[in-house]
């Protein structure tokens, strides 16, 4: 029987675990909602969010990225807190400020701030059943250091870069002040804006959050 590529291995233990992690989580919720252990529900109408994530990253491109068909070589992860406000609402989107300090660990060791305005599609047809939002933000990024995880794959980088997410959250109907997060943490240099940067790096993140 033919063997499978390392990095295919690699990729499905890693996506394995992070679904593992999120319906993990997502039972949490469920769990405590109905023993009625969760904190007093907070509505729609609630400004600040405070969310604490972990990544894993890569270098492969963000389409590969999108479609699951990145490798992630597992040596470089980094974890990080965000806050966001929200600012204001247009029909379903609302508008937040995000602001986000990581710290990056394993084979480079940096900080990275990021700074992002986000468009959050807040209700869909079945929040009936899970309250499921779907957002997008631009901004930007900067890190402590020059990453050469970032340089390996691309003629260069810079520590400024531009910044983007996508950004997919779940919650149940009954305890919605908490929120598990599934988002891609993109940098790169729009093609050559940032200091003639292509291309940067792209993450994985699994991050839990809360509504106040």
């Amino acid at each position: 029987m033919k063997s499978m590529p390392l990095f295919y291995i690699r990729k499905t233990e890693y996506f394995g675990r992070t679904g593992a992690l999120l319906f993990g989580m997502m039972g949490l919720l469920l769990l405590t909602s109905h023993a009625g252990l969760a904190a007093p529900r907070v509505t729609q109408a609630s400004a600040w969010s405070l969310t604490v994530f972990a990544a894993n990253k890569t270098n492969d491109a963000l389409g590969d990225t999108v479609l699951f068909n990145a490798d992630f070589p597992q040596k470089q992860h980094f974890v990080s807190v965000a806050i966001a406000k929200k600012l204001d609402s247009y029909r379903q989107v609302d508008f937040e400020l995000e602001g986000q300090v990581a710290k990056h660990y394993a084979a480079e060791k940096y900080k990275e701030y990021t700074v992002a305005v986000l468009a959050r599609w807040a209700k869909l047809s079945w929040d009936d059943v899970v309250n499921m939002r779907f957002a997008v933000g631009e901004g930007l990024s900067y890190t402590t250091v020059i990453s050469q995880l970032e340089a390996e794959g691309h003629e260069d980088t810079n520590r400024l870069l531009n910044f983007l997410i996508f950004e997919t959250s779940f919650a149940i109907p009954e305890n919605n002040d908490w929120e598990v997060v599934l988002r891609i943490h993109h940098r790169s240099g729009v093609f050559g804006l940032f200091n003639g940067v292509h291309g940067a790096s792209n993450a994985w993140a699994l991050g839990l959050r809360y509504h106040f």
